[in-house]
């Protein structure tokens, strides 16, 4: 129901949109003088038309995930279920629900590394992190028109997966998951007024590379390709290390030392303290989930049997967890 609700809306919006506002189709605030654009508040527009595509193409795919799950499942020589066959069992229906989320999440996350990828290539702040701050030119440089598109619906898809983390069914790590949707809220739009968007990029790259390595394991758990599965999350693993635990301690640091640097300029005193604390509370949220990684991993090592134990790449609690396992 939740499905047919977002899909029906979100084309109805966006209809309206396409034949009644144009404005809401393209970037605004271009200035000739510098060939750069600047930013504003209609770039709302953006945002939102961005939301309801994600909110529109999330759907679709959800609502086509049960038949991609059981022709895929043909290939890993699991038994093929029928649509009749999936309605009568509940814990099935609610792992292809699974499996299209992150499907989905895949589909988004390949199109935005790949998109993140190229204008780093491009940026001034290439191979070198700490020209994050000397590349903004305080107090004025506007991010090109690709780099402002990319936040935008980067700024976008958190503001729907803040949306879609309550139409899911209830994760284990939900609270875990809305804090951390709710700082890294906070801080892309903050990075993005307050043209912190070079190091923005990078933060939202690295988060992004580490993300897409999880959800190929949980979609290769679902499809029960548990060899290929086990050897991704083994990857997703030192991606996280590296990234989330290193990368992203070094950025924080960059931060750290250049904001002040410019207090008075484009920052008071109490917004830096702000995005600090953001920044540290979410390495904290991210020390939390290692804590479950490491639990994770001691339990397939010590396990008699790996496949019975209780996998939280399922995303299921524990009981829906096991009735997935099982069927």
């Amino acid at each position: 129901m939740d499905t047919i609700i977002i899909t029906s809306t979100s084309s109805a919006l966006l209809y309206l949109l396409i034949n009644h506002n144009n404005n809401f189709f393209h970037l605004h605030y271009y200035d000739p003088s510098i060939s750069e654009y600047k930013i504003g508040i209609l770039d709302i527009n953006i945002i939102l038309v961005s939301l309801l595509f994600q909110l529109l193409i999330r759907s679709i795919i959800i609502k086509l995930g049960p038949y991609i799950l059981t022709h895929l499942l043909e290939y890993t020589k699991t038994p093929t279920f029928t649509e009749k066959e999936i309605k009568r069992t509940p814990s099935f229906y609610k792992k292809c629900n699974r499996f299209s989320e992150q499907l989905w999440l895949f589909v988004y996350y390949i199109f935005i590394i790949a998109f993140g990828t190229i204008l780093y290539f491009q940026s001034d702040y290439y191979h070198d992190a700490s020209q994050t701050f000397s590349a903004t030119k305080y107090p004025e440089f506007f991010p090109s028109k690709s780099m402002k598109l990319y936040y935008l619906i980067q700024i976008s898809c958190w503001f729907q997966q803040l949306i879609t983390l309550h139409l899911e069914h209830k994760r284990k790590d939900y609270y875990e998951m809305l804090a951390h949707h709710l700082i890294t809220i906070f801080l892309t739009v903050i990075s993005y007024c307050k043209n912190l968007w070079p190091m923005g990029h990078l933060i939202m790259l690295i988060m992004d590379v580490v993300d897409i390595f999880l959800i190929v394991s949980k979609i290769l758990n679902y499809l029960n390709l548990r060899k290929y599965c086990n050897f991704t999350f083994f990857l997703f693993i030192i991606n996280w290390v590296v990234f989330r635990h290193g990368v992203y301690n070094y950025l924080t640091y960059i931060t750290w030392k250049y904001i002040p640097l410019n207090l008075g300029n484009r920052f008071s005193s109490k917004l830096y303290k702000g995005i600090m604390i953001a920044l540290v509370s979410l390495q904290g949220i991210q020390i939390l989930w290692l804590v479950m990684i490491v639990k994770l991993v001691v339990k397939l090592m010590t396990a008699p049997d790996p496949n019975k134990v209780n996998d939280s790449r399922s995303d299921d609690d524990d009981d829906d967890e096991q009735e997935c396992q099982q069927s």
